[in-house]
């Protein structure tokens, strides 16, 4: 799956990587709002951006559809099932990327998004609906 997020700006074109979670951070602060206090709120705002000014740009994105997930960078995308992508023809195609790549870049990205994959599973496996899934599985 491939999505944009396409906001009119006078200024530029952003071709920042933007997660669906760091929308109500950029509204918030585009409105002169702040979030409740006492939630956590993963998204980080991109209103700098969409001004012109330099923000805090992701360095990959989440991206879950049921089961299915996948962590993806501007040139890389890393599958909860192991598959690799570079996606630098995005997106029109995805190649596949040998599990034993030589591609240095290949390597250092595939490394970055399995941290990022490892540690959302951590976070998923401690969660709330994780435990009541598991215990409804009982």
């Amino acid at each position: 799956a491939f999505g944009a997020l396409v906001i009119m700006s006078p200024r530029k074109v952003l071709k920042d990587m933007v997660d669906v979670s760091d929308l109500l951070p950029t509204f918030c602060e585009l409105g002169g709002a702040k979030p409740a206090s006492g939630i956590t709120i993963d998204g980080r705002s991109f209103a700098s951006q969409l001004r012109g000014e330099v923000g805090q740009p992701r360095e990959w994105v989440y991206v879950q559809l049921n089961d299915a997930r996948y962590v993806r960078s501007e040139r890389w995308k890393l599958t909860g099932a192991g598959e690799f992508f570079d996606m630098k023809e995005a997106p029109h195609r995805q190649i596949a990327m040998a599990a034993d790549s030589t591609d240095p870049d290949a390597k250092a990205a595939r490394a970055q998004l399995q941290a990022a994959l490892d540690r959302i599973r951590a976070e998923d496996s401690g969660s709330a609906v994780a435990k009541k899934k598991r215990k409804q599985a009982k």
